[in-house]
C-alpha cells in the first residue's frame, strides 16, 4: 500500500474518531445539563428502565404523575410475583404515551402495558410545553424523541422554541448548577438505577370529600387531535401485537370527566383492550377520600397501597403473568420489596400523624369558640393549622394597654398599620400555607387570596368597600359585619372550614371578644 493511500486512510480514520468524540461529548453535555421543573425524579424514573435486565419486566405502567404515585411495583411483586415498572413523568402529554411505549420496547418486551388515560382527558389545543419537555428531555437523543416533538408541534398551538426542543442543550446550557450536582453527573450517560422501579411514595395529605353523582351514560366529544392521537396509539398496539390495559385511577372526578372517559372507553374496547375506570370501585378498594389523597388529583401512600392492591388482583385475574418470587435471578427484587415495605410503612405513619394533628386542630376549635378571653383566644388561634382573615375599623381599637398591644402583635398584626386606618384588611397564615401563592396587595379595599393547606385551598375575598366588613369563603359570608372593631374569621387550613368568627372591640380600656 503506497504512502499516499496510507495517509488518506489515516485522515479518514482521524476524522471519524474526531466526529465520534465530538458527538459523545455533545451527548454527555446534553445529558449532564438537562434539568427539570420537578427536579431529577422524572428523568431517573424514565432512564432507570434501561438498568433493568433486558426483557425482565412483565408489566410496564405508562402515564403521568397519576401513574408513579399510584402504582407500587414492589408491592405488586411482593403480593403477586410479577415484575412491573412505572414509566411516567409529571404532566405527561397524550403524544408522549406512544413515544414511551416505543422507548420501552427497545429494552423490554412486557406481557402487558397498563396505560393511564388521564392525558387524553386533559388534552388541550394549546398543550403544555413543560409537560412535553418533561417527557422529551428524559428520552435519548434520537428519532423517537424527534418524532414525538414533531407530532406534538403539529397537534398543538403553543409557540415554543423548536431548536431548544430538538437540541435541549440550547435551553439548558446555562444550567451550571449541574456541574456541582452529583445526580446530574450520574445521568451523564442518561442512565441511573431507580430503586422502586419508577414509583414515588407520597407522604403528604389533603382532606377531600368523596365526589358524588358523577356516573352517567353520556359520551363527550374529544378534541379532533385528541381522538387522532388515541387512535394512532391503538393502531400501533394492534399492528405490533402489544397487549394493553387502559385505566383511570381514583381522584376527585367530575360528571364531565366521566363522560369523556366513557368515550375513551368505547374507543379502547372497540379494539379489544380492557378499560378499567377505578372510580367505579371505591367500595371495593376501600378508598377514603378523607385520608387517601394529597390533592384533588393524586393519592398519597395510604391510597396508593389500596389502589395497587385492587389493580394487582385485577391484573392477576385477567392476565397470565409469571411469579418470580424465590427465583434467584430476581433476588434483587425480593430484597427491594422488603426495603419498600419499610418505607411504605413509614410513609403511612407520617400521613396518619398529619391527620391526627389536623384532628387535634378541630378539637382545639371547641376551646376557641368557647372562650371570650382575648389573651386565651389569641394563644389558641396562633397556630399553623389556622389562617386568619381580618377586616374592619382599626382606629376603633387604639389602646394604651401594653398587654393588648402585645397580643395583637403576637397574632401578626402591625399596630402602626392597624391603628392608622379605619379600613384594615389582613390575611395571616403560617408559611407552609402561603409558600405556593403570592399575597396580593389590597386593591380598592379588597383582597382575594387562596387559603389552606398547600395541596388544598379555598378562595377567600376580604372586602371593606363602603365599610362592608365582608369575609366570603367559597361564596359564603362569614364576617359579623361589625364596623366598630375588626372582624376576624379563623379558618382551618386542613379541613378548609371556618372555626370561629369574632369581632375585637375596645370596651372600656381593654380589647374584648364579641360574638
Amino acid at each position: 500500500m503506497n504512502v499516499k493511500r496510507m495517509e488518506k486512510i489515516k485522515r479518514i480514520v482521524g476524522a471519524v474518531l474526531f466526529i465520534g468524540i465530538a458527538i459523545s461529548a455533545l451527548l454527555g453535555a446534553t445529558y449532564l445539563f438537562r434539568g427539570h421543573v420537578f427536579g431529577y425524579n422524572d428523568r431517573i424514573s424514565v432512564v432507570g428502565i434501561k438498568e433493568e435486565k433486558k426483557d425482565s419486566l412483565d408489566v410496564i405502567y405508562i402515564g403521568g404523575s397519576a401513574a408513579f404515585v399510584y402504582w407500587e411495583p414492589m408491592k405488586a411483586y411482593k403480593d403477586c410475583g410479577f415484575t412491573s415498572y412505572d414509566l411516567a413523568t409529571n404532566s405527561i402529554q397524550a403524544e408522549s404515551i406512544l413515544a414511551y411505549i416505543k422507548y420501552a420496547q427497545e429494552y423490554q418486551n412486557p406481557d402487558l402495558y397498563v396505560i393511564g388515560v388521564r392525558a387524553f382527558q386533559y388534552y388541550s389545543e394549546e398543550g403544555s410545553e413543560s409537560g412535553l419537555r418533561l417527557t422529551s428531555d428524559s428520552l435519548d437523543m434520537g428519532i423517537n424523541k424527534f418524532n414525538l416533538i414533531h407530532e406534538y408541534l403539529q397537534n398543538h398551538t403553543t409557540e415554543i422554541d423548536e431548536l431548544s426542543l430538538y437540541l435541549d442543550l440550547v435551553k439548558y446550557h446555562t444550567n451550571y448548577d449541574a456541574l456541582s450536582n452529583e445526580t446530574a453527573w450520574h445521568l451523564i450517560d442518561n442512565k441511573e438505577e431507580c430503586d422502586y422501579k419508577g414509583n414515588l411514595i407520597q407522604s403528604a395529605w389533603c382532606y377531600l370529600e368523596e365526589p358524588q353523582d358523577f356516573r352517567n351514560d353520556n359520551r363527550a366529544t374529544l378534541l379532533e387531535n385528541d381522538e387522532k392521537v388515541l387512535n394512532e396509539l391503538l393502531d400501533y398496539l394492534d399492528d405490533n401485537n402489544i397487549n394493553a390495559l387502559f385505566v383511570v385511577c381514583p381522584y376527585s372526578i367530575t360528571n364531565e370527566d366521566y363522560s369523556k372517559y366513557n368515550t375513551i372507553g368505547d374507543m379502547v374496547t372497540s379494539h379489544g383492550y380492557n378499560f378499567l375506570n377505578a372510580n367505579d370501585y371505591y367500595y371495593e378498594m376501600g378508598v377514603d377520600f378523607s385520608t387517601d389523597f394529597y390533592n384533588v388529583a393524586h393519592m398519597n401512600g395510604v391510597g396508593a397501597e389500596k389502589y395497587t392492591d385492587f389493580l394487582e388482583r385485577y391484573i392477576s385475574d385477567n392476565y397470565d403473568l409469571p411469579d418470580h418470587r424465590g427465583d434467584m435471578e430476581y433476588a434483587d427484587w425480593d430484597e427491594k420489596a422488603t426495603q419498600f415495605v419499610d418505607q411504605s410503612e413509614a410513609c403511612k405513619e407520617h400521613v396518619y400523624k398529619l391527620i391526627s394533628a389536623a384532628d387535634e386542630g378541630v378539637n382545639l376549635g371547641e376551646s376557641i369558640r368557647a372562650t371570650d378571653d382575648f389573651f386565651a383566644w389569641s394563644s389558641y388561634v396562633k397556630d399553623y393549622r389556622y389562617s386568619l382573615f381580618i377586616v374592619g375599623n382599626g382606629e376603633a381599637l387604639v389602646t394604651d394597654s401594653a398587654i393588648d398591644k402585645k397580643y395583637l402583635e403576637y397574632l401578626g398584626i402591625d399596630l402602626y398599620e392597624l391603628f392608622g386606618t379605619n379600613s384594615y384588611i389582613k390575611f395571616i397564615s403560617d408559611e407552609m400555607h402561603t409558600s405556593n401563592i403570592t399575597i396580593p396587595d389590597v386593591v380598592d379595599n379588597s383582597l382575594t387570596v387562596q387559603a389552606g393547606q398547600i395541596m388544598g385551598k379555598s378562595s377567600v375575598t376580604i372586602d371593606d368597600k363602603d365599610n362592608a366588613c365582608s369575609i366570603i369563603v367559597e361564596g359564603t359570608e362569614y364576617s359579623r359585619k361589625d364596623s366598630d372593631g375588626i372582624n376576624i374569621v379563623v379558618f382551618d387550613n386542613y379541613y378548609r372550614t371556618v372555626i370561629d368568627s369574632v369581632t375585637l372591640k375596645k370596651i372600656g380600656e381593654n380589647i374584648s371578644i364579641v360574638r
